[in-house]
C-alpha cells in the first residue's frame, strides 16, 4: 500500500514524497512506507512548534523595545527575523500569515537601520546592495527545494542533492541552480550526467534530461565555462 502524504507537508515529509518511487534516487531511498512518513510528519510538527515559539519571542522583544535602542540589538533582531523567514518557507501547512508578519517586521527593522545610517552615504549604499540581495534571497525561498537545501538541518543528504534537483519542474530548477556559482553548477552538471547515464529509454526521466540540457545551455552561454564531456 502506498503511504498517505499530507497535502502541504513539511520539509522532512516533503523529501520522502520527493523520493517515493522516484527512479532518480537509489532503490533503497525510494522505498518509503507509512511509518517513515508518520515519523517525518511528527518531526516537522516539532519544528513548527519550535518556530512558533521563536516567532512569538521576536514579536515580544520588538513590542518591548524602548525609544532609544542600541544598534546591535536592532542588528541581532534583523538576523533573527532573517533566520525565521528562511525556516518558515520550509514548514508545512499554510504559513502565509507568519511569512507576511516576518516581512513586515523586516521592513520596520530595515527602516530603523537606514535611519541610523542616514548621515553616511557609504553606509546607505551598502544597505541598498544588501536590500537587493535580500530581496532575491527571499524570492528564491518561495521554491521549496531552495528552502530545503539551504536549511541548516536539511533532510536532503549530500548524495541526494542531484536527484532532488533533477526532480524539480523547469521553473523551480531554474531558480534553484542560481544558489550555486558557475564552478558549483559545473559540478552539478557532471554528476547529473553521470546519474542519467544509460537511462535514454526511460521516458519517466525525460524531465530530468531537460534539466541537464538547461545546465548545459547555461555553461555554453557563459564564455568562462566549457561543458564537461
Amino acid at each position: 500500500m502506498n503511504p498517505l502524504f499530507s497535502d502541504k507537508p513539511g520539509r522532512r515529509e516533503r523529501h520522502l514524497k520527493r523520493k517515493f518511487k522516484n527512479r532518480l534516487f537509489t532503490e533503497d531511498a525510494r522505498r518509503v512506507d507509512q511509518a517513515m512518513v508518520n515519523q517525518a510528519r511528527e518531526q516537522d510538527e516539532q519544528e513548527l512548534l519550535a518556530f512558533s515559539e521563536a516567532y512569538q519571542q521576536v514579536l515580544k522583544t520588538i513590542s518591548e523595545l524602548s525609544g532609544n535602542v542600541d544598534s546591535q540589538i536592532i542588528l541581532d533582531l534583523k538576523d533573527r527575523i532573517d533566520r525565521l523567514y528562511e525556516q518558515v518557507c520550509g514548514l508545512g501547512g499554510d504559513r502565509s500569515q507568519e511569512r507576511d508578519g516576518l516581512t513586515r517586521l523586516h521592513r520596520v527593522i530595515s527602516q530603523a537601520i537606514r535611519e541610523g545610517a542616514s548621515a553616511d552615504p557609504q553606509a546607505l549604499a551598502k544597505l541598498d546592495e544588501e536590500a537587493q540581495a535580500h530581496e532575491l534571497h527571499w524570492r528564491l525561498l518561495d521554491q521549496a527545494i531552495v528552502a530545503d537545501l539551504l536549511y541548516p538541518d536539511s533532510p536532503i543528504n549530500p548524495d541526494e542533492m542531484i536527484p532532488a534537483l533533477l526532480s524539480q519542474d523547469a521553473d523551480a530548477f531554474a531558480e534553484a541552480v542560481t544558489i550555486f556559482d558557475d564552478a558549483q553548477r559545473q559540478v552539478v552538471l557532471v554528476h547529473a550526467r553521470k546519474l542519467l547515464e544509460g537511462t535514454e529509454e526511460d521516458r519517466a526521466l525525460d524531465g530530468a534530461r531537460e534539466r541537464v540540457r538547461y545546465l548545459e545551455q547555461l555553461a555554453t552561454d557563459d564564455p568562462g565555462e566549457t561543458p564537461a564531456h
